[in-house]
């Protein structure tokens, strides 16, 4: 884990930008592959941007201009996904390559009564959110299934009854 400032990113960013030797271009190529889960913030802030489509492509929208301070923040390497939230067993699970959300959910034993289902989303390490069921899943990533709020305001069936005979 660990922090590379402004000026080491654009450094190493620039490494894409012209012919430089293997040995380069295969650290290029790890440095890629930490990014999955790599944070870059701004102010204390977390900014979210898929910094691996910035490297793949420098001309993307998600290459924003860089300020003094920026940081990118690394950290180790994980290999489990959360599920959070309106399961019955809220637990990290092993990441297990070509497993949809709905398989991590079925790990966490299921949704709920009172789940959301239509409401899941996936938060990747990166800051990034995406909804629905068919989201892509990460290392590192966290599903996260919303509780349906609780409606204080409804009355029960016998409440229903002895206002109509009252």
């Amino acid at each position: 884990m660990g922090v590379l400032t402004c000026y080491s990113f654009i450094r190493l960013q620039a490494l894409g930008s012209r012919q430089v030797s293997t040995s380069i271009v295969n650290a290029t190529i790890k440095l890629i592959i930490v990014l999955i889960g790599a944070q870059f913030k701004r102010r204390g802030n977390l900014v979210a941007t898929d910094l691996r489509t910035v490297m793949d492509n420098p001309a993307s929208e998600q290459n924003i201009l860089l300020e003094n301070g920026d940081t990118l923040f690394v950290s180790r390497k994980t290999e489990v996904v959360s599920v959070q939230g309106a399961v019955l067993n809220p637990v990290l699970v092993s990441f297990e390559k070509g497993f949809r959300i709905d398989d991590y959910i079925r790990q966490a034993g299921g949704f709920t009564e009172n789940a959301r289902r239509k409401k899941t989303y996936i938060a990747y390490q990166n800051g990034r959110k995406d909804v629905g069921r068919s989201s892509l899943v990460e290392p590192g990533a966290t599903i996260v299934v919303p509780f349906k709020p609780l409606d204080d305001n409804r009355l029960t069936p016998v409440e229903r009854i002895t206002i109509l005979y009252v």
